[in-house]
């Protein structure tokens, strides 16, 4: 008897070359591949959640996980929010952190460049809403329209920006300077305009048909008297970025030789402990606690985007690495011992910046405990 349940999956195969080949070269042809669901267990999570990772690829997020193809691979660049590869990652002429000789065969003794890993450079956020109108100037006076109830979040004096989406592509993430909220009227955010935000700038930020429409965001930021875009706090922890630099290693290598050759992991679905960590880090009371999940610090673990080798992801264990760490055949056997994964929160935040901007306090309030480094914030 068949079958009650089937996931079809969109493969890129045109039945004539090897898989992974065809996949590789672009010259696939599209074609579902069905995969069969025990019906023993009805609507279980180990039907939905395939599913679910299956979405996230929908809005742009890529497999975390390694697999055969070959490692160091290089295809034409792309952004991708949640996996980088490895060259993409070296210090160039004039890197804060040093230069590099540019290389053809990617020598692993090489350094991580912490300035250029993607999420690294996106801060966490204690309010975002959307625009529904352009902003307009008028004299001193910056008016943000928001969507209805997106501005509940905003208060005067706050130190505000514009942000274009989506984070990556063309334009995408570019901000205006920092502007203070002078009234919050309704749905409408009045800004003091900055001497540097002209009327020229009001098209990087119009809202256009058909695209995603810009957000008006709060960044958090630690106290002090730097300006308030030094002062941002990355989704990436300070320590943990400045220690990635240092050691130049992924944060899942031996602590005692951060800069070893890859060495592919006996699962490529395994959750990964970040054990190149600072040896001083400032931990948060959740930290302390025995069930703290320390794969959830964000920062730079060895794989994904479907190697081993030569490619980086955010989070020791997310949904985009794999539903859960069982292989298939436990999955499709026994629901009840299975424990499934959340997405990672580099993932989390692109969701919620793609589909609704205004949860971006929330999420952060979820991630702040497993974020290491000192207290208080503004």
């Amino acid at each position: 008897m068949a079958p009650k349940h089937v996931l079809a999956k969109l493969w890129r195969y045109n039945g004539t070359e090897d898989e992974i080949a065809a996949r590789q070269t672009g010259r696939a042809t599209f074609v579902l591949r069905p995969s069969m669901v025990n019906p023993a267990h009805g609507a279980s999570p180990n039907v939905a959640l395939p599913v679910v990772h299956e979405i996230g690829h929908v809005f742009g997020l890529v497999d975390e996980y390694g697999g055969k193809r070959p490692t160091e691979q290089v295809e034409p660049p792309k952004a991708f929010p949640n996996g980088q590869w490895r060259y993409e990652l070296f210090r160039r002429p004039g890197d804060p952190l040093g230069d590099y000789d540019p290389a053809t065969t990617l020598p692993t003794e090489q350094r991580i460049s912490p300035s250029k890993i993607v999420w690294a450079a996106w801060p966490r956020l204690r309010a975002a809403g959307e625009l529904v109108a352009p902003p307009a100037i008028v004299g001193t006076t910056v008016r943000v329209q928001l969507r209805i109830g997106h501005a509940l979040n905003f208060a005067v004096d706050q130190y505000v920006k514009l942000r274009q989406r989506p984070l990556l592509g063309g334009a995408g993430g570019r901000n205006s300077p920092a502007m203070r909220i002078t009234e919050v009227i309704g749905d409408e955010v009045r800004l003091e305009r900055a001497p540097s935000f002209t009327s020229g700038d009001i098209l990087d930020f119009d809202v256009v048909a058909d695209k995603p429409a810009p957000v008006l965001i709060l960044p958090l930021r630690r106290p002090g008297a730097e300006t308030p875009a030094r002062r941002e706090q990355g989704l990436v922890a300070p320590e943990i970025l400045a220690h990635i630099g240092e050691s130049g290693g992924p944060l899942n290598a031996a602590a005692d030789n951060p800069l070893r050759p890859c060495t592919p992991a006996e699962s490529p679905v395994a959750s990964q402990f970040p054990r190149n960590l600072p040896a001083t880090l400032t931990r948060t009371p959740a930290m302390e606690g025995a069930m703290f999940r320390w794969p959830s610090i964000v920062g730079l673990y060895q794989g994904g985007i479907g190697v081993n080798c030569g490619a980086y992801h955010p989070a020791g264990d997310c949904m985009m690495r794999g539903a859960s760490e069982e292989s298939w055949a436990q999955r499709t056997s026994s629901a009840a011992t299975t424990e499934f994964r959340p997405f990672c929160h580099v993932c989390r935040y692109w969701l919620v910046d793609r589909i609704d901007p205004s949860k971006h306090r929330e999420l952060d309030d979820l991630y702040d405990p497993s974020y290491p480094g000192p207290r208080p914030y503004e």
